[in-house]
């Protein structure tokens, strides 16, 4: 629980980012039908998992399959949509438009999958929000394609937002052959409390040691 709750702080940012888009989009929690809508998703097949936000795939275990005495157990049935997708925990990577069975899930791990390409917004981990450096930043990348992500933030406490005080930051990435190239553009917006510096810290995470950075 400690690990799990852990990994909640420390994706803060990235949550509190889809939680703006859900004002007036897709919710933070999204039926796979949503991601790719098929015969199978439309099913109940996929009911017992989700896309977490536009990144991350979350296939929790709802019953004891070959589970033992230490609490080792295994998942069936996982669908990952189209697409390359990458095990959180291990960084197994596993091509889509699949169905994964025998899926080993002991206690310490989740079946969480992040979709290549994917850029997420992190903290340090954290017991409560005042513990969050707010002068440093962190962004998590799996070089794939081109894709992008707007990071939003306001003063976490008021209602400011309603009266458009809130800020933007356009994160790209784009991988070409053995390149990766991460471009962080200028933060839109303002709000009460608002930093104007902070120190940046990029987690490009690749299947082998760069040769230059």
């Amino acid at each position: 629980n400690r690990n799990y709750l852990k990994l909640k702080s420390e994706l803060l940012p990235y949550t509190y980012s889809i939680a703006r888009q859900a004002v007036d989009g897709l919710p933070i929690i999204r039926a796979m039908f949503l991601q790719q809508p098929n015969k199978y998703t439309l099913g109940k097949s996929t009911e017992y998992q989700y896309m977490y936000g536009p990144s991350l795939l979350v296939a929790p275990i709802y019953q004891e399959t070959k589970v033992d005495k230490d609490g080792n157990d295994i998942r069936n049935g996982i669908y990952l949509p189209e697409g390359r997708w990458i095990d959180y925990f291990s960084g197994e990577t596993f091509e889509g438009n699949t169905i994964l069975n025998n899926y080993a899930a002991p206690l310490w791990k989740l079946p969480l999958f992040v979709k290549a390409g994917a850029i997420i917004p992190m903290a340090n981990a954290n017991n409560h929000v005042d513990e969050i450096k707010k002068d440093h930043r962190i962004y998590e990348v799996y070089p794939s394609g081109k894709t992008n992500f707007t990071e939003y933030d306001d003063d976490g406490v008021s209602e400011a937002y309603l009266l458009g005080k809130g800020a933007t930051t356009l994160i790209e990435q784009q991988a070409t052959g053995k390149q990766a190239v991460v471009t962080i553009y200028p933060t839109k917006g303002e709000f009460d409390g608002q930093l104007k510096s902070k120190s940046t810290e990029v987690r490009i995470n690749v299947t082998a040691r760069p040769q230059s950075v």
